[in-house]
């Protein structure tokens, strides 16, 4: 297969060369489309892309009563973990109901969804104790 793209690229390249001669151009043209007709897989370009694997699991949440001042922090620790756990990742929050609700979905690998649960299900205590501090000292 690698032999027939090389011939195939260096019979189009000649065709492309301004410097060619027009008959030497449109012969080349002929010899290229004759090789996709005995191979078509040659009309698409060669990927070096790497393939993306299809989700083998995925984690759905809605976190609701985000304080203002706490959104950030939240987005930010679920945004960063998400992404160390090579998730793909998607983090809205609607900005319309005080306070915020932000919803999040992730979708991978099930070991990596179950440790952003679990990163989840620790941030949300963390932040609650927080916040609890906070009222609690002020006046």
């Amino acid at each position: 297969m690698a032999d027939k793209r090389d011939r195939f690229k260096k019979i189009v390249a000649i065709a492309m060369d301004p410097g060619a001669f027009e008959d030497e151009a449109v012969a080349a043209l002929r010899k290229a489309r004759e090789l996709v007709k005995e191979d078509p897989s040659l009309r698409e370009p060669e990927s070096n892309a790497p393939k993306i694997e299809p989700p083998q699991a995925s984690f759905q949440a809605r976190i609701t009563n985000v304080q203002p001042d706490w959104l950030h922090v939240l987005m930010n620790s679920l945004s960063e973990e998400a992404y160390g756990l090579g998730l793909r990742s998607k983090i809205t929050c609607d900005f319309s109901i005080l306070p915020f609700p932000v919803e999040v979905r992730c979708d991978g690998s099930k070991e990596a969804c179950d440790k952003f649960e679990a990163h989840l299900n620790w941030i949300i205590p963390y932040i609650n104790q927080k916040v609890a501090e906070k009222t609690v000292g002020s006046p």
